[in-house]
Protein backbone atom coordinates (compact mmCIF):
# COMPACT_ATOMS: atom_id res chain seq x y z
CA UNK A 1 0.00 0.00 0.00
CA UNK A 2 1.42 3.41 -0.96
CA UNK A 3 1.95 6.20 1.51
CA UNK A 4 -0.63 8.29 -0.28
CA UNK A 5 -3.27 5.58 -0.03
CA UNK A 6 -2.52 5.09 3.66
CA UNK A 7 -2.76 8.84 4.29
CA UNK A 8 -5.97 9.21 2.33
CA UNK A 9 -7.55 6.31 4.19
CA UNK A 10 -6.59 7.96 7.47
CA UNK A 11 -8.15 11.24 6.33
CA UNK A 12 -11.41 9.56 5.35
CA UNK A 13 -11.51 7.45 8.51
CA UNK A 14 -10.77 10.40 10.79
CA UNK A 15 -12.99 12.99 9.09
CA UNK A 16 -16.09 10.85 8.67
CA UNK A 17 -15.75 9.08 12.03
CA UNK A 18 -15.29 12.36 13.88
CA UNK A 19 -18.04 14.16 11.98
CA UNK A 20 -20.66 11.47 12.53
CA UNK A 21 -19.67 11.09 16.16
CA UNK A 22 -19.99 14.83 16.82
CA UNK A 23 -23.49 14.83 15.35
CA UNK A 24 -24.39 11.78 17.38
CA UNK A 25 -22.96 13.34 20.56
CA UNK A 26 -25.23 16.37 20.25
CA UNK A 27 -28.29 14.13 19.87
CA UNK A 28 -27.12 11.95 22.78
CA UNK A 29 -26.82 14.95 25.09
CA UNK A 30 -30.32 16.10 24.14
CA UNK A 31 -31.54 12.59 24.95
CA UNK A 32 -29.81 12.69 28.33
CA UNK A 33 -31.25 16.14 29.11
CA UNK A 34 -34.75 14.79 28.52
CA UNK A 35 -33.91 11.60 30.41
CA UNK A 36 -32.87 13.61 33.50
CA UNK A 37 -35.97 15.77 33.39
CA UNK A 38 -38.46 12.95 32.71
CA UNK A 39 -37.01 10.20 34.92
CA UNK A 40 -35.34 10.33 38.34
CA UNK A 41 -31.68 10.25 39.42
CA UNK A 42 -32.12 6.57 40.27
CA UNK A 43 -32.95 5.68 36.66
CA UNK A 44 -29.90 7.64 35.51
CA UNK A 45 -27.75 5.69 37.94
CA UNK A 46 -29.30 2.37 36.90
CA UNK A 47 -28.60 3.10 33.23
CA UNK A 48 -24.96 3.89 34.04
CA UNK A 49 -24.70 0.75 36.18
CA UNK A 50 -25.99 -1.49 33.38
CA UNK A 51 -23.50 0.07 30.94
CA UNK A 52 -20.62 -0.55 33.35
CA UNK A 53 -21.62 -4.16 34.02
CA UNK A 54 -21.75 -5.02 30.32
CA UNK A 55 -18.51 -3.18 29.67
CA UNK A 56 -16.87 -5.54 32.15
CA UNK A 57 -18.53 -8.58 30.54
CA UNK A 58 -17.36 -7.46 27.08
CA UNK A 59 -13.65 -7.79 27.90
CA UNK A 60 -13.42 -11.11 26.11
CA UNK A 61 -14.62 -9.62 22.81
CA UNK A 62 -12.19 -6.69 23.06
CA UNK A 63 -9.31 -9.11 23.46
CA UNK A 64 -10.09 -11.48 20.62
CA UNK A 65 -11.15 -8.70 18.25
CA UNK A 66 -7.83 -6.89 18.36
CA UNK A 67 -5.89 -10.17 18.19
CA UNK A 68 -7.70 -11.20 14.99
CA UNK A 69 -7.30 -7.75 13.41
CA UNK A 70 -3.55 -8.02 14.00
CA UNK A 71 -3.43 -11.33 12.09
CA UNK A 72 -5.57 -9.89 9.27
CA UNK A 73 -3.11 -7.08 8.45
CA UNK A 74 -0.62 -9.26 6.59
CA UNK A 75 -2.99 -11.30 4.32
CA UNK A 76 -4.93 -8.15 3.48
CA UNK A 77 -1.70 -6.30 2.65
CA UNK A 78 -0.62 -9.23 0.45
CA UNK A 79 -4.15 -9.61 -1.05
CA UNK A 80 -4.33 -13.20 0.17
CA UNK A 81 -8.10 -13.68 0.14
CA UNK A 82 -8.02 -17.35 1.16
CA UNK A 83 -6.05 -16.61 4.33
CA UNK A 84 -8.25 -13.60 5.22
CA UNK A 85 -11.40 -15.70 4.69
CA UNK A 86 -9.96 -18.49 6.84
CA UNK A 87 -9.23 -16.07 9.68
CA UNK A 88 -12.77 -14.66 9.46
CA UNK A 89 -14.20 -18.18 9.54
CA UNK A 90 -12.26 -18.82 12.72
CA UNK A 91 -13.44 -15.47 14.10
CA UNK A 92 -17.07 -16.48 13.59
CA UNK A 93 -16.64 -19.63 15.66
CA UNK A 94 -14.87 -17.74 18.43
CA UNK A 95 -17.51 -15.00 18.56
CA UNK A 96 -20.38 -17.48 18.84
CA UNK A 97 -18.57 -19.14 21.75
CA UNK A 98 -17.99 -15.73 23.34
CA UNK A 99 -21.67 -14.87 23.00
CA UNK A 100 -22.58 -18.01 24.93
CA UNK A 101 -19.96 -17.18 27.58
CA UNK A 102 -21.27 -13.62 28.04
CA UNK A 103 -24.85 -14.90 28.29
CA UNK A 104 -23.92 -17.32 31.09
CA UNK A 105 -21.78 -14.71 32.88
CA UNK A 106 -24.56 -12.15 32.62
CA UNK A 107 -27.06 -14.53 34.17
CA UNK A 108 -24.67 -15.18 37.06
CA UNK A 109 -24.37 -11.42 37.67
CA UNK A 110 -28.19 -11.19 37.70
CA UNK A 111 -28.22 -13.31 40.86
CA UNK A 112 -26.31 -10.57 42.73
CA UNK A 113 -28.02 -7.61 41.06
CA UNK A 114 -29.91 -6.48 44.18
CA UNK A 115 -26.69 -6.24 46.19
CA UNK A 116 -24.94 -4.31 43.41
CA UNK A 117 -27.70 -1.74 42.91
CA UNK A 118 -27.98 -0.83 46.59
CA UNK A 119 -30.69 1.78 47.22
CA UNK A 120 -32.92 1.75 44.12
CA UNK A 121 -34.81 4.92 45.04
CA UNK A 122 -38.15 5.31 43.27
CA UNK A 123 -37.64 2.75 40.49
CA UNK A 124 -40.93 0.90 40.07
CA UNK A 125 -40.09 -1.56 37.26
CA UNK A 126 -38.57 -4.98 37.86
CA UNK A 127 -34.81 -4.41 37.63
CA UNK A 128 -34.09 -8.05 36.82
CA UNK A 129 -36.42 -8.07 33.80
CA UNK A 130 -34.87 -4.87 32.43
CA UNK A 131 -31.40 -6.32 33.01
CA UNK A 132 -32.25 -9.52 31.07
CA UNK A 133 -33.58 -7.47 28.15
CA UNK A 134 -30.35 -5.45 28.11
CA UNK A 135 -28.34 -8.69 28.27
CA UNK A 136 -30.28 -10.14 25.33
CA UNK A 137 -29.27 -7.22 23.13
CA UNK A 138 -25.61 -7.47 24.13
CA UNK A 139 -25.41 -11.23 23.52
CA UNK A 140 -27.20 -11.10 20.15
CA UNK A 141 -24.52 -8.74 18.83
CA UNK A 142 -21.81 -11.40 19.07
CA UNK A 143 -23.32 -13.43 16.24
CA UNK A 144 -22.70 -10.67 13.67
CA UNK A 145 -20.25 -8.14 15.12
CA UNK A 146 -17.19 -10.16 14.08
CA UNK A 147 -17.76 -8.83 10.55
CA UNK A 148 -16.50 -5.43 11.72
CA UNK A 149 -13.01 -6.95 11.97
CA UNK A 150 -12.54 -7.30 8.21
CA UNK A 151 -13.72 -3.72 7.66
CA UNK A 152 -11.40 -2.34 10.34
CA UNK A 153 -8.35 -4.26 9.10
CA UNK A 154 -9.04 -2.97 5.56
CA UNK A 155 -8.96 0.63 6.88
CA UNK A 156 -12.71 0.98 6.43
CA UNK A 157 -13.17 2.26 9.99
CA UNK A 158 -15.36 5.04 8.65
CA UNK A 159 -17.92 2.47 7.47
CA UNK A 160 -18.07 0.86 10.91
CA UNK A 161 -18.15 4.12 12.88
CA UNK A 162 -20.38 5.91 10.41
CA UNK A 163 -23.04 3.22 10.43
CA UNK A 164 -22.81 2.89 14.20
CA UNK A 165 -23.28 6.65 14.63
CA UNK A 166 -26.23 6.67 12.22
CA UNK A 167 -28.01 3.82 14.00
CA UNK A 168 -27.38 5.38 17.43
CA UNK A 169 -28.64 8.77 16.17
CA UNK A 170 -31.91 7.21 14.99
CA UNK A 171 -32.05 5.22 18.22
CA UNK A 172 -31.69 8.38 20.32
CA UNK A 173 -34.40 10.21 18.37
CA UNK A 174 -36.81 7.32 18.96
CA UNK A 175 -35.83 7.28 22.66
CA UNK A 176 -36.54 11.01 22.96
CA UNK A 177 -40.03 10.52 21.53
CA UNK A 178 -40.77 7.55 23.80
CA UNK A 179 -39.47 9.37 26.90
CA UNK A 180 -41.64 12.43 26.21
CA UNK A 181 -44.75 10.40 25.39
CA UNK A 182 -44.58 7.40 27.72
CA UNK A 183 -41.92 8.38 30.33
CA UNK A 184 -40.82 4.74 30.35
CA UNK A 185 -37.30 3.45 31.01
CA UNK A 186 -38.50 -0.01 29.95
CA UNK A 187 -39.21 1.22 26.40
CA UNK A 188 -35.92 3.17 26.50
CA UNK A 189 -33.85 -0.02 26.83
CA UNK A 190 -36.01 -1.93 24.33
CA UNK A 191 -34.89 0.62 21.71
CA UNK A 192 -31.23 0.01 22.68
CA UNK A 193 -31.67 -3.71 22.00
CA UNK A 194 -33.38 -3.12 18.64
CA UNK A 195 -30.67 -0.63 17.65
CA UNK A 196 -27.96 -3.21 18.38
CA UNK A 197 -29.72 -5.81 16.25
CA UNK A 198 -30.19 -3.43 13.30
CA UNK A 199 -26.55 -2.26 13.41
CA UNK A 200 -25.13 -5.77 13.41
CA UNK A 201 -27.41 -6.95 10.60
CA UNK A 202 -26.37 -3.98 8.43
CA UNK A 203 -22.65 -4.56 9.19
CA UNK A 204 -23.12 -8.16 8.11
CA UNK A 205 -24.65 -7.10 4.78
CA UNK A 206 -21.92 -4.49 4.09
CA UNK A 207 -19.07 -6.89 4.86
CA UNK A 208 -20.56 -9.66 2.70
CA UNK A 209 -21.07 -7.31 -0.23
CA UNK A 210 -17.65 -5.62 -0.04
CA UNK A 211 -15.67 -8.78 0.67
CA UNK A 212 -17.57 -11.67 -0.98
CA UNK A 213 -14.57 -13.98 -0.57
CA UNK A 214 -15.54 -14.31 3.11
CA UNK A 215 -18.35 -16.63 2.00
CA UNK A 216 -16.54 -18.00 -1.07
CA UNK A 217 -13.83 -19.88 0.85
CA UNK A 218 -15.71 -22.03 3.34
CA UNK A 219 -13.26 -24.79 4.21
CA UNK A 220 -9.94 -22.96 4.49
CA UNK A 221 -7.89 -22.94 7.70
CA UNK A 222 -5.46 -20.16 8.70
CA UNK A 223 -1.90 -20.90 7.57
CA UNK A 224 -0.08 -17.80 8.83
CA UNK A 225 -0.35 -18.73 12.49
CA UNK A 226 -1.33 -21.59 14.75
CA UNK A 227 -4.38 -21.72 16.97
CA UNK A 228 -2.01 -21.89 19.94
CA UNK A 229 -0.33 -18.66 18.80
CA UNK A 230 -3.71 -16.93 18.49
CA UNK A 231 -4.78 -18.12 21.94
CA UNK A 232 -1.51 -16.86 23.41
CA UNK A 233 -2.04 -13.43 21.84
CA UNK A 234 -5.68 -13.51 22.87
CA UNK A 235 -4.78 -14.29 26.48
CA UNK A 236 -2.27 -11.45 26.66
CA UNK A 237 -4.64 -8.90 25.17
CA UNK A 238 -7.65 -9.98 27.21
CA UNK A 239 -5.61 -9.50 30.39
CA UNK A 240 -4.78 -6.01 29.17
CA UNK A 241 -8.41 -5.25 28.36
CA UNK A 242 -9.58 -6.75 31.64
CA UNK A 243 -7.24 -4.41 33.49
CA UNK A 244 -8.32 -1.44 31.41
CA UNK A 245 -12.01 -2.05 31.99
CA UNK A 246 -11.55 -2.74 35.71
CA UNK A 247 -9.75 0.59 35.95
CA UNK A 248 -12.04 2.65 33.71
CA UNK A 249 -15.46 1.00 33.72
CA UNK A 250 -16.16 -0.05 37.30
CA UNK A 251 -16.57 3.37 38.90
CA UNK A 252 -20.36 3.40 38.54
CA UNK A 253 -20.56 -0.06 40.09
CA UNK A 254 -18.47 1.04 43.08
CA UNK A 255 -20.34 4.33 43.53
CA UNK A 256 -23.62 2.42 43.40
CA UNK A 257 -22.41 0.01 46.09
CA UNK A 258 -21.11 2.78 48.38
CA UNK A 259 -23.50 5.66 47.64
CA UNK A 260 -26.58 4.24 45.87
CA UNK A 261 -28.05 4.81 42.41
CA UNK A 262 -28.90 8.49 42.98
CA UNK A 263 -25.25 9.50 43.62
CA UNK A 264 -24.21 7.26 40.74
CA UNK A 265 -26.44 9.30 38.45
CA UNK A 266 -24.95 12.63 39.62
CA UNK A 267 -21.38 11.39 39.18
CA UNK A 268 -22.25 10.00 35.75
CA UNK A 269 -23.19 13.48 34.56
CA UNK A 270 -19.51 14.37 34.93
CA UNK A 271 -17.96 11.08 33.85
CA UNK A 272 -20.12 11.24 30.72
CA UNK A 273 -18.00 14.16 29.51
CA UNK A 274 -14.91 11.99 30.00
CA UNK A 275 -16.55 9.10 28.15
CA UNK A 276 -17.68 11.39 25.33
CA UNK A 277 -14.26 12.95 24.86
CA UNK A 278 -12.55 9.56 25.08
CA UNK A 279 -14.87 8.18 22.44
CA UNK A 280 -14.48 11.25 20.21
CA UNK A 281 -10.71 11.24 20.43
CA UNK A 282 -10.82 7.48 20.13
CA UNK A 283 -12.31 7.94 16.66
CA UNK A 284 -9.04 9.58 15.62
CA UNK A 285 -6.92 6.90 17.31
CA UNK A 286 -8.92 4.04 15.78
CA UNK A 287 -8.82 5.72 12.39
CA UNK A 288 -5.01 5.88 12.23
CA UNK A 289 -4.37 2.53 13.96
CA UNK A 290 -4.85 0.37 10.82
CA UNK A 291 -2.49 2.70 8.92
CA UNK A 292 0.16 2.22 11.60
CA UNK A 293 -0.40 -1.53 11.47
CA UNK A 294 0.19 -1.40 7.73
CA UNK A 295 3.25 0.84 8.26
CA UNK A 296 4.75 -1.69 10.67
CA UNK A 297 4.91 -4.19 7.83
CA UNK A 298 7.02 -1.84 5.68
CA UNK A 299 9.02 0.60 7.84
CA UNK A 300 12.19 0.16 9.92
CA UNK A 301 12.26 0.38 13.72
CA UNK A 302 13.89 3.81 13.56
CA UNK A 303 11.16 5.16 11.28
CA UNK A 304 8.48 3.64 13.51
CA UNK A 305 10.06 5.22 16.60
CA UNK A 306 10.23 8.62 14.92
CA UNK A 307 6.56 8.37 14.02
CA UNK A 308 5.76 7.22 17.56
CA UNK A 309 7.30 10.45 18.91
CA UNK A 310 5.10 12.48 16.59
CA UNK A 311 2.00 10.59 17.69
CA UNK A 312 2.94 11.15 21.34
CA UNK A 313 3.26 14.91 20.84
CA UNK A 314 -0.01 15.10 18.92
CA UNK A 315 -1.70 12.95 21.57
CA UNK A 316 -0.34 15.12 24.41
CA UNK A 317 -1.52 18.28 22.67
CA UNK A 318 -5.06 16.97 22.22
CA UNK A 319 -5.45 15.39 25.66
CA UNK A 320 -3.93 18.27 27.62
CA UNK A 321 -6.31 20.63 25.83
CA UNK A 322 -9.28 18.36 26.54
CA UNK A 323 -8.26 17.75 30.20
CA UNK A 324 -8.07 21.48 30.89
CA UNK A 325 -11.53 21.89 29.41
CA UNK A 326 -12.93 19.06 31.52
CA UNK A 327 -11.57 20.55 34.73
CA UNK A 328 -12.89 24.09 34.25
CA UNK A 329 -15.91 23.84 31.94
CA UNK A 330 -17.71 20.63 32.92
CA UNK A 331 -19.51 22.05 35.99
CA UNK A 332 -21.01 24.87 33.91
CA UNK A 333 -22.03 22.29 31.30
CA UNK A 334 -23.75 20.20 33.98
CA UNK A 335 -25.53 23.30 35.30
CA UNK A 336 -26.70 24.27 31.80
CA UNK A 337 -27.76 20.81 30.64
CA UNK A 338 -29.16 19.23 33.80
CA UNK A 339 -29.60 21.97 36.38
CA UNK A 340 -27.54 23.54 39.19
CA UNK A 341 -28.62 20.87 41.71
CA UNK A 342 -26.41 18.38 39.85
CA UNK A 343 -23.23 20.48 40.16
CA UNK A 344 -20.59 18.81 42.37
CA UNK A 345 -17.52 20.15 44.19
CA UNK A 346 -14.68 21.34 41.91
CA UNK A 347 -12.46 18.52 43.20
CA UNK A 348 -14.58 15.96 41.32
CA UNK A 349 -14.09 17.37 37.78
CA UNK A 350 -10.45 18.15 38.63
CA UNK A 351 -9.68 14.54 39.60
CA UNK A 352 -11.64 13.25 36.61
CA UNK A 353 -9.64 15.51 34.29
CA UNK A 354 -6.32 14.27 35.70
CA UNK A 355 -7.48 10.66 35.38
CA UNK A 356 -8.53 11.35 31.78
CA UNK A 357 -5.10 12.85 31.04
CA UNK A 358 -3.17 9.96 32.62
CA UNK A 359 -5.16 7.42 30.59
CA UNK A 360 -4.90 9.50 27.41
CA UNK A 361 -1.11 9.68 27.53
CA UNK A 362 -1.08 5.88 27.23
CA UNK A 363 -2.69 5.91 23.76
CA UNK A 364 0.52 5.81 21.66
CA UNK A 365 1.76 2.88 23.75
CA UNK A 366 -1.55 1.05 23.28
CA UNK A 367 -1.48 1.63 19.51
CA UNK A 368 1.97 0.09 19.10
CA UNK A 369 1.16 -2.71 21.53
CA UNK A 370 -1.80 -3.77 19.39
CA UNK A 371 -0.39 -3.13 15.91
CA UNK A 372 2.91 -4.87 16.72
CA UNK A 373 1.14 -7.81 18.32
CA UNK A 374 2.92 -7.40 21.67
CA UNK A 375 0.11 -8.93 23.68
CA UNK A 376 1.86 -11.27 26.09
CA UNK A 377 4.86 -9.23 27.28
CA UNK A 378 4.34 -7.89 30.80
CA UNK A 379 0.71 -8.96 30.82
CA UNK A 380 0.48 -9.88 34.50
CA UNK A 381 1.32 -6.43 35.82
CA UNK A 382 -1.97 -5.40 34.25
CA UNK A 383 -3.79 -7.73 36.61
CA UNK A 384 -2.02 -5.94 39.44
CA UNK A 385 -3.37 -2.67 38.03
CA UNK A 386 -6.91 -4.02 38.23
CA UNK A 387 -6.46 -5.39 41.75
CA UNK A 388 -4.84 -2.16 42.94
CA UNK A 389 -7.70 -0.11 41.51
CA UNK A 390 -10.40 -2.23 43.10
CA UNK A 391 -8.63 -2.16 46.48
CA UNK A 392 -8.25 1.61 46.10
CA UNK A 393 -11.96 1.93 45.30
CA UNK A 394 -12.87 0.02 48.45
CA UNK A 395 -10.48 1.83 50.79
CA UNK A 396 -10.60 5.37 49.37
CA UNK A 397 -14.29 5.03 48.47
CA UNK A 398 -15.08 4.30 52.11
CA UNK A 399 -13.28 7.39 53.44
CA UNK A 400 -13.45 9.88 50.54
CA UNK A 401 -16.58 8.72 48.73
CA UNK A 402 -16.89 9.48 45.02
CA UNK A 403 -13.66 11.48 45.02
CA UNK A 404 -11.74 8.51 46.45
CA UNK A 405 -13.07 6.14 43.80
CA UNK A 406 -11.88 8.43 41.00
CA UNK A 407 -8.55 9.01 42.77
CA UNK A 408 -7.94 5.24 42.99
CA UNK A 409 -7.96 5.06 39.18
CA UNK A 410 -5.09 7.56 38.91
CA UNK A 411 -3.00 5.83 41.57
CA UNK A 412 -3.48 2.38 40.01
CA UNK A 413 -2.33 3.60 36.58
CA UNK A 414 0.68 5.59 37.75
CA UNK A 415 1.95 2.74 39.92
CA UNK A 416 1.83 0.16 37.12
CA UNK A 417 1.06 0.51 33.42
CA UNK A 418 2.13 4.14 33.02
CA UNK A 419 5.80 3.21 33.50
CA UNK A 420 5.99 -0.52 32.81
CA UNK A 421 4.19 -0.79 29.47
CA UNK A 422 6.44 1.85 27.82
CA UNK A 423 9.43 -0.25 28.93
CA UNK A 424 7.94 -3.33 27.20
CA UNK A 425 7.06 -1.46 23.99
CA UNK A 426 10.40 0.31 23.66
CA UNK A 427 12.31 -2.90 24.27
CA UNK A 428 10.31 -5.10 21.88
CA UNK A 429 9.06 -2.69 19.22
CA UNK A 430 11.92 -0.20 18.92
CA UNK A 431 14.89 -1.96 20.54
CA UNK A 432 15.50 1.07 22.76
CA UNK A 433 15.49 2.03 26.41
CA UNK A 434 12.52 4.19 27.47
CA UNK A 435 14.35 6.84 29.52
CA UNK A 436 13.62 9.53 26.95
CA UNK A 437 9.95 8.57 27.07
CA UNK A 438 9.88 8.76 30.88
CA UNK A 439 11.29 12.29 30.74
CA UNK A 440 8.65 13.35 28.21
CA UNK A 441 5.96 11.72 30.35
CA UNK A 442 7.01 13.72 33.43
CA UNK A 443 7.33 16.94 31.43
CA UNK A 444 3.80 16.40 30.16
CA UNK A 445 2.52 16.73 33.73
CA UNK A 446 4.71 19.75 34.43
CA UNK A 447 3.32 21.53 31.38
CA UNK A 448 -0.23 20.48 32.25
CA UNK A 449 0.25 21.90 35.76
CA UNK A 450 1.27 25.33 34.43
CA UNK A 451 -1.53 25.30 31.86
CA UNK A 452 -4.02 24.42 34.61
CA UNK A 453 -2.69 27.04 37.03
CA UNK A 454 -3.05 29.81 34.45
CA UNK A 455 -6.53 28.66 33.42
CA UNK A 456 -7.58 28.42 37.08
CA UNK A 457 -6.53 32.00 37.81
CA UNK A 458 -8.36 33.26 34.73
CA UNK A 459 -11.50 31.13 35.08
CA UNK A 460 -12.06 31.81 38.78
CA UNK A 461 -13.08 35.42 38.00
CA UNK A 462 -15.65 34.29 35.41
CA UNK A 463 -19.00 34.31 37.19
CA UNK A 464 -21.96 34.93 34.89
CA UNK A 465 -24.76 32.74 33.59
CA UNK A 466 -23.81 29.13 32.67
CA UNK A 467 -23.87 29.77 28.92
CA UNK A 468 -21.67 32.90 29.19
CA UNK A 469 -19.32 31.07 31.56
CA UNK A 470 -18.98 28.21 29.09
CA UNK A 471 -18.16 30.49 26.17
CA UNK A 472 -15.53 32.49 28.07
CA UNK A 473 -13.96 29.44 29.74
CA UNK A 474 -13.81 27.49 26.48
CA UNK A 475 -11.87 30.37 24.94
CA UNK A 476 -9.47 30.53 27.92
CA UNK A 477 -9.04 26.74 28.04
CA UNK A 478 -8.34 26.63 24.30
CA UNK A 479 -5.92 29.54 23.99
CA UNK A 480 -3.65 28.59 26.92
CA UNK A 481 -2.89 24.94 25.95
CA UNK A 482 -2.42 25.87 22.30
CA UNK A 483 0.12 28.53 23.24
CA UNK A 484 2.06 26.05 25.36
CA UNK A 485 2.35 23.59 22.46
CA UNK A 486 4.57 26.16 20.73
CA UNK A 487 7.28 25.16 23.22
CA UNK A 488 7.85 22.16 20.93
CA UNK A 489 8.07 24.18 17.71
CA UNK A 490 11.76 23.34 17.13
CA UNK A 491 11.35 19.62 17.84
CA UNK A 492 11.56 17.20 14.85
CA UNK A 493 8.23 15.60 15.82
CA UNK A 494 6.52 19.02 15.64
CA UNK A 495 7.95 19.47 12.15
CA UNK A 496 6.66 16.02 11.16
CA UNK A 497 3.17 16.79 12.46
CA UNK A 498 3.23 20.11 10.60
CA UNK A 499 4.34 18.31 7.44
CA UNK A 500 1.53 15.75 7.78
CA UNK A 501 -1.10 18.49 8.19
CA UNK A 502 0.25 20.34 5.12
CA UNK A 503 0.17 17.11 3.17
CA UNK A 504 -3.40 16.44 4.23
CA UNK A 505 -4.43 19.90 3.10
CA UNK A 506 -2.85 19.33 -0.31
CA UNK A 507 -4.68 16.02 -0.68
CA UNK A 508 -7.99 17.62 0.30
CA UNK A 509 -7.42 20.49 -2.14
CA UNK A 510 -6.46 18.05 -4.90
CA UNK A 511 -9.60 15.98 -4.32
CA UNK A 512 -11.74 19.14 -4.20
CA UNK A 513 -10.33 20.45 -7.49
CA UNK A 514 -10.78 17.01 -9.12
CA UNK A 515 -14.42 16.85 -8.07
CA UNK A 516 -15.07 20.38 -9.38
CA UNK A 517 -13.50 19.59 -12.75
Amino acid sequence: MSNRTRTENSIINTALSTGTYLLNTVIAFVTRMIFVRVLSDSYLGLNSLFSNIFSVLSIVELGVGNSIIYYLYKPIHEKNEKEAAAIMRLAKKIYIALGIFVAISGLVVAIFLNKITGDTGNITENIHIMYIIYLTGVVSGYFFSYKTLILTANQRVYAVNGLNSLVIAVQNVVQIILLLVFKSYFLYIIVIVLGTLVYNLLINLIANKRYPYIKKYKNEKPQGFSTKELLTSFKGLIIYKFSDICVNNTDSIMISVFRGLSQTGMATNYSLFVTTLNALLGQVIKSITPSIGDMNVEKSKEEQHAFFNSIYLLNFWIFSWAAIGLAFVSSDMVSLLYGSKYVMDFKVPLILAISFFVAGLQNPIVIYKETRGIFTKGQYILLFTAVLNILGDIILGKYLGILGIFLATIIARLCTVSWYEPYIIFKNAFGKRPFGYYFKFLMSFVILFFEGAICYLLCRVVDFSPIINIIIKVIICSVVPNLFILLFKKKPEFAQIESIFKRLLLIVKRKSSTENT
